[in-house]
């Protein structure tokens, strides 16, 4: 019986390790632990989609993006030198103090904030690429 009670402060303090472990993961990668859906064309639609606009000879391409370090934009930017596309920066109208933390903040409570620009002409490109910085890594997606 005694050893039973020396054992439980110990088990008290795992516990409490593990509830701050989850919770830090929790505000570090707040998408991982969201159920997003993913309303992706299948692979086929994709192939026929990418085979009809390299058809295209008068493609007008966008690359828009969202970076808060820096990388997802050398991307954009990097997309733009080879496709010849135009540039659009994702902002918002209010400058982030802490990009990292109040992006993740805004993810969390599921916010939209208003944006500083808007694309104009979005009906007249054939071709949209979105950068956004996913963990620590840059995305571009068609």
């Amino acid at each position: 019986m005694r050893r039973l009670k020396g054992m439980f402060p110990v088990i008290v303090i795992l516990l409490v390790i593990l509830l701050l472990f989850g919770a830090y993961n929790l505000f570090r990668f707040p998408a991982a632990f969201r159920n997003l859906s993913d309303e992706s064309l299948p692979a086929e639609q994709v192939s026929a989609l990418r085979a009809e606009l390299a058809a295209r000879e008068d493609k007008k391409i966008l690359v828009a993006y969202f970076s808060y370090s820096g990388t997802t934009k050398a991307v954009a930017e990097a997309l733009v030198n080879q496709t010849g596309g135009d540039l659009f920066e994702i902002a918002p109208s209010q400058p982030y103090a802490n990009p990292y933390t109040q992006g993740n903040m805004e993810i969390r409570r599921g916010d939209r904030p208003e944006l500083r620009d808007q694309v104009e002409n979005m009906e007249e490109y054939d071709i949209v690429f979105v950068g956004y910085p996913k963990m620590e890594q840059g995305y571009i997606c068609v």
